[in-house]
């Protein structure tokens, strides 16, 4: 079974209403039932009997969060009532004058306020206006200071309810407190007490009990905890009050302490030292004085010595650091033996050699340390060797460049054909970036050291080598055989006006080669002549039977398939 003290939890469920009641209407009425949403109090004026059931949800909210609810439930039954009347409260204090209505106590005394005392009666007192709790008897004891009513209503009947006459209650001594300032640190600080609102009272301090003879004033200074209180008496009306008691403790000892992340220093680097303990801090290096006092919890430094630190806490308490003793990591130099050039990827693998011992060599190719031309492949490797001063500092980096250079190649065909006394340009292609050539034996070469040198006026056969190498030291070589042939005359001009002289392009020593052909151009690349093999039908300036006119036409004569092509201008004249 519930008892009336139990209340649910919220969230709760909606009232549903009756027809014809809602929020705003739960009692009909002329000014209908409402409650103020500051106050809470529940006003209307009902123009209907019976009894009305409602509830009243209340929510808090705190910075635009709701925090919490609570319902209360209410039954107020609405009745017909005869004519009114309104009971008279008449209040007195016990033992004084019945007119008297203002009365002054000492701290500690009651008294006790009476109304008429009427069995149909509902009591209920307030001070300041505000009801007192299980306050609703027709007498109220008092030891406080306000302003005291009794508000009457008839119990059976219907009635005006009534305020009484203001009893006014002042209390001796009830008004002063004690205002404290200062804090005490675990072995220093001073606290500050002083009375207000003393009047003029004589005043005599107390710590822990024990009366302080030589503190009469409204202020007093401590450097000692506990437990202070001030009496205060007032010769005049005879009264002896005391104020509440301020309880002074020492706050804990502030510790700070001084952490890093290494323990050493590392070569061009920084350290960061870490404090706590407080709520802001001063950092000292050495003898030096300290550094400008701030919140934050870190001092970054590049240099050794002893550090501390004084932290200030929350109720400017200080404390001082054990020192915290930086120190250097030695510095290292990191050292990698060069790296010799190879050649291809077929060679075997180099040893790395590294100083000083216990570093790390990675790179393109690199295991453990060796390195290996036909893991990295062709191209130029960046290898680094790392070492580090200590485990906790960065690595010193070493590094050396492996080359995997590319063998060359030449590309020579195995014989060239040409004329005697031809001059022309020898034009292998390469692979493998050779920048060193060099041609043998040197006769009729203009440059035996190009890779593109003129053979200038060849008279005989030959057989030329070329040597090539790069810049790894990588070579190769190849050779070409170059063939002297006898060469057909081309005159460069002719005039086939049939004047009997130079009418037929004639070239000399043509008969030699039985396979030649001769195509003639004109100046947009149109044949205009192509004889059969062998040149037997000579060029007489004609293109299908019609003359040609004066000018320049391009020529080639092709005298047999493995020899180079012959080509020139031509000019023809009428």
């Amino acid at each position: 079974m519930r008892t009336a003290n139990n209340v649910s939890p919220g969230p709760y469920p909606e009232v549903t209403w009756q027809s014809g009641y809602s929020a705003t209407n739960a009692i009909p009425g002329v000014p209908a039932m409402s409650i103020n949403s500051t106050t809470g109090q529940l006003t209307g004026k009902p123009s209907k009997t019976g009894l009305f059931v409602f509830a009243v949800n209340v929510e808090e909210y705190r910075n635009g969060v709701k925090i919490g609810e609570v319902r209360r439930d209410f039954q107020l039954l609405v009745i017909e009532c005869p004519p009114l009347t309104t009971p008279d409260p008449t209040v007195r204090i016990q033992a004084k004058s019945p007119d008297l209505r203002s009365l002054t106590l000492c701290q500690g005394q009651t008294a006790t306020i009476q109304a008429v005392a009427n069995p149909d009666w509902n009591y209920q007192w307030r001070q300041n206006g505000v009801n007192l709790p299980d306050a609703t008897g027709a007498s109220l004891t008092v030891r406080d200071a306000g302003d005291y009513t009794v508000y009457v209503s008839l119990k059976n009947a219907c009635s005006k309810a009534a305020d009484s006459e203001t009893i006014q209650l002042n209390v001796i001594g009830m008004e002063a407190t004690i205002a404290r300032t200062g804090h005490l640190c675990a072995t220093t600080g001073v606290v500050s007490f002083t009375v207000s609102n003393a009047g003029r009272a004589t005043v005599q301090w107390y710590r822990d009990g024990q009366l302080l003879p030589t503190q009469t004033l409204d202020s007093i200074r401590s450097q000692q905890p506990g437990q202070f209180y001030a009496q205060l008496t007032y010769a005049q009306a005879g009264c002896v009050a005391r104020t509440t008691t301020t309880d002074v403790s020492r706050s804990a000892a502030v510790l700070p302490t001084i952490q890093a992340r290494q323990p050493q220093l590392c070569p061009n680097s920084t350290l960061t030292l870490t404090a706590s303990g407080g709520v802001s801090y001063a950092w000292q290096q050495d003898t030096q004085p300290p550094s400008l006092t701030t919140t934050d919890t870190t001092f970054t430094t590049t240099s050794v010595g002893s550090y501390v630190v004084t932290a200030t806490d929350f109720y400017g308490c200080t404390g001082i650091s054990a020192p915290f003793v930086v120190t250097a990591v030695p510095p290292v130099t990191a050292q990698l033996d060069s790296i010799p050039d190879v050649c291809g990827t077929d060679v075997p693998v180099v040893a790395l050699t590294g100083q000083p011992g216990g570093g790390i060599f990675a790179g393109s190719g690199v295991t453990g340390n060796v390195f290996s031309a036909q893991l990295a492949g062709i191209g130029n490797h960046a290898i680094t060797y790392t070492v580090k001063p200590a485990p906790f500092c960065e690595g010193v980096v070493a590094t050396r460049l492996a080359i995997v250079a590319p063998i060359p190649t030449i590309s020579l065909p195995d014989t060239l054909v040409t004329y005697y006394g031809n001059t022309f340009t020898l034009e292998p292609t390469f692979t493998g970036n050779p920048n060193r050539f060099g041609w043998s034996p040197t006769t009729f070469l203009d440059n035996p050291a190009l890779a593109n040198p003129r053979v200038v006026q060849l008279t005989e056969p030959i057989v030329y080598k070329l040597a090539v190498s790069n810049a790894s030291g990588c070579s190769t070589a190849d050779s070409v055989r170059i063939r002297v042939v006898e060469r057909v005359y081309v005159p460069d001009a002719f005039s086939p006006n049939r004047d009997g002289l130079n009418d037929q392009w004639e070239l000399v020593g043509i008969e030699a080669f039985p396979e030649a052909v001769v195509t003639i151009f004109n100046r947009w690349g149109e044949v205009i002549f192509q004889s059969d093999r062998g040149y037997h039908q000579r060029f007489e300036g004609l293109s299908n039977g019609n003359e040609l006119p004066a000018g320049a036409y391009a020529y080639t004569v092709a005298t047999a398939p493995e020899w180079p092509v012959m080509r020139g201008l031509l000019m023809l004249i009428r």
